[in-house]
Formats: structure tokens, sequence, C-alpha cells
């Protein structure tokens, strides 16, 4: 889910002690950021003045105010300090990205893709989607031909995210094309209704993603309207000391 938004450098608490790598990964990252904002528009709605996209009162998307709008480019650095025996990893991932970096955060990753870490720290959604990939059982190292589909459900206090996974090709032993498609939720006052659609060209052989594209949307609703945040996210693995 779309769990930080637009803005510079971010300063995160807890910044874990180090611990000696297991594996060593480095993704470029190329990043598109949209930060909009939607006034409500009542007195259409009441009057019947003009039509509205939809019964919520919300705009077309011409009509937003954007409050933040780039193009950035960096890296995504993950190592992994710890494997547990249910098949999680611990890792602390970093980024470092013109307008959005941030030191190491020390994550937990459940098999399922479900993540932990501590709540005064921020993990940016880049990273959340590249570690869910991390994840040990989200593809797994078993066969999966040609139309393979499987579900991928996660849930938490107020939260529940669905993930469905397709196969579109396979290139080789191991070496898979996947489509991927979420739809999430987070319910309470600053609650959020978001989408996730993705490609990923998968190696099963070191349970990793090659590369991986996705395009995310995040609707938040404010007391005078609706904030939106759009991302366009490009990962490409460079480097990986279990080797390429």
């Amino acid at each position: 889910m779309l769990l930080a938004g637009a803005g510079s450098a971010v300063a995160r608490a807890d910044t874990p002690p180090p611990l000696p790598s297991l594996r060593h990964l480095v993704f470029a990252l190329d990043l598109g950021l949209r930060d909009e904002y939607e006034k409500r528009q009542e007195n259409r709605r009441r009057f019947g003045i003009g039509r509205m996209a939809d019964s919520r009162g919300r705009v077309p998307p011409d009509q937003r105010t954007a409050a933040y709008d780039r193009r950035l480019k960096g890296r995504i650095v993950c190592d992994v300090v710890a494997a547990t025996s249910d098949g999680g990893l611990v890792v602390d991932v970093s980024e470092d990205a013109t307008e959005r970096a941030a030191p190491p955060v020390r994550v937990a990753v459940e098999p399922n893709g479900h993540l932990n870490y501590s709540p005064s720290t921020t993990v940016f959604e880049e990273e959340a989607a590249l570690l869910r990939l991390l994840a040990r059982s989200i593809v797994g190292s078993q066969p999966h031909g040609l139309g393979a589909s499987w579900v991928i459900e996660d849930s938490g206090k107020g939260y529940g995210s669905k993930t469905t996974f397709l196969v579109t090709g396979v290139q080789a032993a191991g070496d898979l094309r996947l489509d991927l498609d979420q739809q999430y939720h987070q319910e309470g006052i600053d609650g959020v209704v978001g989408s996730v659609q993705g490609k990923v060209a998968y190696d099963q052989t070191k349970l990793v993603p090659r590369t991986a594209s996705f395009g995310a949307q995040a609707h938040r609703e404010t007391p005078d309207g609706y904030r939106v945040v759009s991302m366009e996210i490009s990962l490409t693995l460079v480097e990986d000391s279990f080797g390429r």
C-alpha cells in the first residue's frame, strides 16, 4: 500500500545496529510520483449543476490540484541479515534517490509478504513493493506453468490486501514473467483505498525479481475532498552477492 507521500528526505528513527549481510542486493530505481488534491464539489452535487465523476463528489483528473509531481532516480539497497525457521527474512532496506533518501530500516518479511517494522520508522511504497517480492512464499521455487494463477492475502488491524499473480511467460526453467494485481484498504480516520498493478521478471533459482514495474494509486478522504497519490515504479536488479 502507499505508505509514504511526496516530499524530501525522510529522517528515520531507530536506525538499526549493523549486522553482517547474508545477501546484498542493489536495485536501480526510477520513480514517478504525483500527489494531487480533489476538492469536494458538494454544491454541484446538491443542486444538480454539471455532472460529477461519481456519487462521492470527486472531480475528473484534469480538475485536480497537483501538490507534488516529480520523476526521481536512485537506488534501493537490501541487506538480508537473518533468515527464520519458518521461511521469513529480516532485511535492512534503504533508499538513495533525489528528494527521497533515507537511512536503513530493519524489516521482518514474513513468507506471505507481510511486513513488520517499528511504527516510528517509515517504509516507502517502492521499498515495500520490492520487499514483498523477496518473500520466500510469494512465488517460491515450485514450478509454475504458463497461465498459472494464485492469490496472496494479507490482513492486519484495520488493513487488508488481496494480490493476484498470473504467469504470462516462462522464458526458461525458473525464469518467469508475472502480472500482479493488488487491491487494498486501510481503515480509520486516515483511511486509504488503493490498487497496484505490476509486471515482474522473476528468477526462481535465486528467489529474486530481476526487473519489476508497478503502477499504484491511493485515494484518501480529507475534510475538504480527496488526496490522490499516484506512483510509477521501475526496479532493476544491478547487484546480487549471490551472483547474477
